[in-house]
């Protein structure tokens, strides 16, 4: 997390190692997203239409991977909280769910006019599999919210603290840091098709039902990682078969 000090001001954004391994990554893999039209072309040219087909099924996720790394890069890149004298000057995304917008919200908000910080657990289906994550918002005067950011409830050292900061907040317009429990927010694809998250004002889960979904993700991850080395061991073994290196010991 980088964050600089300076006559009572803090800034809180994306580190430059953060920054920096995000967008080499995106340049890294820009050059095979541009050859799958090519490779399609290609393939076409010559009748192979099934290895046509599976190039441009290939290429349509992974262009939307790519699309998806790019709006990441630029969130790293622009978010920006400083906490000014009189007022928090923002440059953050606007948020669908955990979900990063192309838009970026910029503004600066008196502290005068904060009334309120609040944070909940939101708990996302992605590929089928929970995903816990803590969204911190603030409440103005006016009844508008405007939400800060989301992080992984599971991540120990996030790039960027919003928990922190909404602590930081809360003690500078002398209000306590409300949290308001866990709800299910659906799909996190839906989420940001709908264009917004889900309503602050839906009902918490009961603790039990909160108990239940984080030991379900628990175990569905180690499940997960269970078949991942699984896979690994098998074609490790299929490989060494093919190579014929078993038949010889």
């Amino acid at each position: 997390m980088a964050e600089s000090t300076a006559a009572e001001k803090r800034i809180y954004e994306a580190s430059d190692g953060h920054k920096t391994v995000l967008a080499l990554a995106f340049l890294v893999l820009l050059p095979f997203m541009v050859s799958m039209p090519i490779l399609f072309l290609k393939r076409s040219f010559h009748g192979l239409w099934t290895d046509a087909l599976s190039a441009a099924v290939f290429g349509l996720l992974f262009t939307a991977w790519m699309i998806f790394l790019f709006i990441e890069v630029m969130t790293a890149m622009r978010t920006r909280i400083a906490f000014g004298e009189n007022t928090l000057n923002l440059r953050i995304p606007n948020w669908r769910g955990p979900n990063p917008g192309v838009k970026f919200v910029k503004r600066r908000v008196p502290y005068e006019e904060i009334v309120g910080v609040e944070t909940r657990s939101e708990i996302y289906k992605s590929a089928q599999l929970p995903v816990l994550t803590r969204a911190t918002s603030i409440l103005l005067k006016d009844g508008e919210r405007i939400v800060l950011g989301y992080q992984n409830e599971h991540e120990e050292d996030p790039d960027i603290d919003f928990e922190r900061i909404a602590r930081q907040i809360a003690k500078r317009v002398g209000v306590d840091v409300r949290d308001r429990g866990c709800i299910t927010a659906g799909s996190q694809i839906a989420t940001f098709a709908s264009g917004s998250g889900p309503d602050w004002e839906r009902e918490p889960l009961s603790e039990s039902a909160y108990k239940r979904l984080r030991s379900r993700n628990r175990w569905a991850m180690v499940a997960l990682i269970t078949a991942i080395v699984v896979m690994f061991g098998v074609g490790f073994v299929y490989d060494l078969l093919r190579a014929g290196i078993l038949a010889n010991i």
